[in-house]
This record gives structure tokens, sequence and C-alpha cells, in this order.
């Protein structure tokens, strides 16, 4: 029978658990896949390098050979910061969590990264990934340039990148409080960074990978077999749902492709005026009608995004009552707004089939991925972290096979 996903499941304590370090380790006898290959395939091979598929949609990323860091050392002891935090420390990282545009506030993912950074080596790598990555992209208008590997701001990046990895798996080795909380930080770069290099199927392993940590780590309220509410140990834990959700709310930079193509299609009537005279017109009702088209599209792609910012917007909203839930108070309006967020996200999954036909491939199959997304978060609220997330496979794999499509 299949699973209802539309009712919390109910919490036993035999669900089958994988284990929270089971999730950055490949299992044994398991085929890894072309794309589950490391860039850093010269170095050393780390289960979590090997578990997050790094199919790097920049230009010769894939071709990253990092120097061999060291061994990595012990963990020290998780240390209060030793340096204050300033204001504009924290505005300076809240503005490069992401290349977009963006009126959503990161202040607060800022501050959390900053402190950890202080005394975790693996989040003050990431964190040096992600400022120098994002240098490169200011430095050439907020694009990769061609031959980017040469660029030493995008090798820095890349081997940060790997040594975070690297410092990552070592601090899982021990699973514990921490070592999750730490997890769920990295995870928050690391979609960050490959957000900015536009390698979806990337981002949507850490999403899946965040997502199961926050889940085994109770990091809301959540109901029991009863229907009580169970308070959260880790209610300061990073929020991966609700940061991915902000990252997919943010435009793209990039202007729309029709924009660009009128403009291209202008300066092309133009110049075949000059060049070809009488002749130019030839044929230039079929161009024009391949830019109408393409507008239709771009059209259909703004309302689309329109009802997923709307359904954005009521996810989030959703997340703060679940937050809100004490042991003895009524989760029954909480639990029927989850229904009817789900009852929603499966109408605009039905109308969606045929996203990628109507809007063009790059909008139809991106808002297809940013409605797993949804699909994903909602769902898993208000489970109990012993359920077994097996049910939800068939959402992960559309999610993997989605993403690989977004180009």
């Amino acid at each position: 029978m299949q699973r209802d996903l539309v009712s919390p499941p109910v919490s036993s304590p035999s669900a089958a658990q994988s284990g929270m370090g089971a999730l950055y380790h490949h299992r044994p006898g398991a085929s890894v896949p072309h794309e589950a290959a490391s860039p850093a395939s010269s170095g050393p091979q780390t289960p979590y390098s090997r578990a997050v598929p790094h199919r790097p949609a920049v230009e010769g990323m894939r071709h990253f050979q990092p120097h061999p860091p060291p061994h990595p050392r012990p963990m020290s002891p998780v240390l209060a910061p030793s340096t204050p935090l300033t204001a504009q420390d924290i505005a300076a990282l809240a503005a490069r969590f992401t290349n977009k545009p963006t009126s959503q506030g990161y202040e607060h993912e800022a501050r959390t990264t900053l402190e950890a950074s202080q005394s975790e080596p693996a989040v003050r790598h990431a964190l040096a990934s992600l400022r120098s990555l994002y240098k490169t992209l200011e430095d050439h208008g907020h694009e990769f340039p061609h031959g980017r590997l040469a660029v030493p701001t995008v090798y820095h990046g890349l081997q940060e990148y790997h040594n975070a990895i690297v410092n990552l798996t070592s601090k899982l080795s021990v699973v514990d409080r921490r070592s999750c909380e730490v997890a769920l930080v990295c995870c928050r770069l690391f979609i960050s960074i490959e957000t900015m290099q536009r390698d979806y199927v990337s981002v949507a392993e850490h999403y899946i990978r965040g997502m199961r940590i926050m889940h085994e780590s109770a990091t809301r309220p959540y109901l029991d077999a009863r229907g009580n509410v169970i308070p959260t140990q880790n209610g300061d834990f990073p929020k991966i749902d609700s940061f991915m959700i902000k990252i997919f709310m943010s435009p793209d930079r990039m202007a729309p492709a029709c924009t660009r193509t009128l403009k291209e299609w202008s300066r092309g009537e133009r110049r075949r005026r000059r060049e070809g005279g009488k002749g130019w017109r030839r044929g230039r009702a079929e161009r024009s009608m391949g830019v109408v088209r393409l507008a239709r599209n771009e059209v259909r792609a703004a309302r689309v995004k329109a009802r997923l910012l709307v359904l954005s917007e009521l996810v989030l909203m959703h997340f703060e009552n679940v937050s809100r839930l004490r042991p003895g108070s009524d989760p029954g309006g909480v639990v029927a707004e989850r229904r009817v967020l789900l009852e929603m996200l499966r109408e605009f999954d039905l109308e969606g089939r045929d996203g990628e036909r109507d809007l063009g491939p790059y909008h139809g199959r991106f808002h297809l991925l940013y409605h797993a997304a949804l699909k994903i978060a909602v769902t898993l609220s208000l489970w109990a972290p012993t359920e077994d997330l097996r049910a939800l496979q068939p959402i992960f794999d559309r999610v993997a096979v989605v993403a690989r499509l977004v180009i």
C-alpha cells in the first residue's frame, strides 16, 4: 500500500533508521555512478566526496585537481567566539549567500555561519570558498569567465571547497549534536556555492542530505503516535528548507531570455537591412514569430513563478506556526494548514506536467525543481524523527532527475 503523505506518519521506535553518519557514507557494494565522481579525484577519496555527486555546470571544473591537503587534524573542542562579530561582517556575508538580487534577509544565516567558522575548520574552509568564488563573479560581471580554472580566485575557491568536504567527513566520523549542526551550516554554504555555479545536481543532493539531517535531528516540534506535540531540543539548528526556499524565491540576475533575444533580433534585423537591401524582408515573418513564441513562454513562466512565490510565502508561514507549537497545545490548525498546502502542491503538480513544453526547457524544469523542493519540505513537516523516509524516495528521485535537466 502506498504511503499517505498528507497525514503525519505514526512514529514507531522500530522504524528503520539509516543513521546520521550514513547520509554521507557510500554503502559498501553499491555502484558509484559516473556523475558521483568527486572533482578531487587525485586527492584522498572521502566518504562524503563519494556521496555528493559533483557534476559542475561551470566549464573546466570537472578537470579541477586539488593539491592533496594534509591529514585532517582532530577537531578542537567548541570554543566561545574569540573575536566579536561586527554588523559589517554580518552584512558582508549576508550579501554573498546568493549571486541573485534579492530582498530576502540572510543576516541570521550569516551570524551563525561566522560564529561556527571560529571553531570549526570545515565551516571556515567552506566560507573561504564562498568568498573566493563570489569575488570572481564580482570581478567578471557576475558571470564566470572562460578558462576560469586559470583564475586564481576560482582555483582557490575550489581548493577550499575540497578541503571543507574533507574536514566535514572527519567531523562526521563521530556523530553527535555538534557534528550534525556543523553539517547543516556547511550544507547551506555548499548550496550557495553550487547555486552560483548553476550546478543544480549538486544543489539537489546537498538539499536532500540536509533535509535528512534536519528530519533525524528534529529541528522543529513534531507529533507522536497519539498526535501529541513533542518539543524539539535542536530548535537552533540551521533550517535547510527555509534557506533553500529563500534561494529559489530570489530572481535571476540574468535578463529574461525573451529580453535578450529581442535585443539580438533587433540588432540582427538592422544588420540585415544594411547588408541585404530589399532582401532583408525575406524570412522576417518567420524570425519574428520565433521571438513572439519565446515572449509568450516568458509570460507563462512569470505567472508560474508568481504562484510558486505565493506558495513559498505560505510554506514559510507554516514553518513559523510549527515552531510555535508547545506540548499540550492543539495542533489541529497546523495539521489542517499542512494538508491544504500539500493539496495546493498536488494541484500545481498536475497542472505543471507539461511545464517543459509550455514554458520552455529551462523555465519548465527549474519550476518543477522548485516545486519538488517545496513538496519535500512540507511533507516532512510534523513527521517524527523515527519515521522511515523511504516513503519519500520517489520524490527524492524526481528532484535528482529534474535537477539533471536544468541547464
